[in-house]
């Protein structure tokens, strides 16, 4: 029985929100070897590794033996939030999105920051713009770069799978979109003040 949910859950501070709970850090394969896992957790009885703790199979094998992993997320965007309506007034503005010809706010935006170059040959003026360029330069739509934004923005939903089986799903590309978008408002009102 292979599981195929995905659940991610953000965090601003991912080791803090762990503590105390009976996990084990999920692992997966790198150059041959078991290595941890970026965010994942197995919070059901998996056997570990003697030595490193890790997860004894790797995300792929264990998904096929029915084993459920949870990604607990660092999302540092948090950092600065005071309280729920800071958080909402921040979403109710829109984005500046010339702040996105800045090189030095795009370096403070995660998913982005690498990007400053290439996000500029796209006109980005929108929540939804932006949640296509993060589907753009995830592995398997590379080859996209070569596209006008109409082709781009028209054909990078369709689920086309590498040869390992990622995907990255429109609803991750909407929610850190809309992240981004957040920051770059509370940025953009930090210039303001000083």
């Amino acid at each position: 029985m292979t599981v195929s949910t995905d659940i991610d859950i953000d965090f601003y501070d991912r080791d803090k929100a762990l503590e105390g709970l009976k996990c084990i850090r999920a692992s997966l394969h790198k150059n041959g070897e078991l290595s941890p896992h970026p965010s994942g957790f197995y919070f059901q009885n998996v056997p570990a590794d003697p030595i490193t703790g890790l997860a004894g199979v790797d995300d792929e094998l264990a998904s096929e033996l029915g084993l459920f992993k949870i990604d607990f997320l660092n999302a540092s965007m948090y950092e600065g939030i005071e309280n729920e309506n800071h958080l909402n007034l921040l979403l109710s503005i829109e984005p500046n999105w010339s702040l996105l010809n800045d090189k030095t706010v795009v370096e403070q935006l995660p998913h982005i920051a690498d990007y400053y170059d290439l996000i500029n040959k796209y006109p980005i003026q929108s929540i939804e713009d932006l949640a296509t360029f993060l589907a753009l330069i995830r592995r398997k739509h590379k080859w996209y770069k070569d596209k006008t934004w109409s082709q781009i923005k028209n054909t990078i939903w369709d689920k086309i799978a590498d040869d390992e089986g990622y995907y990255f799903k429109r609803a991750h590309s909407f929610a850190y979109a809309v992240a981004i978008g957040c920051l770059m408002v509370k940025i953009e009102s930090e210039r303001a003040v000083v």
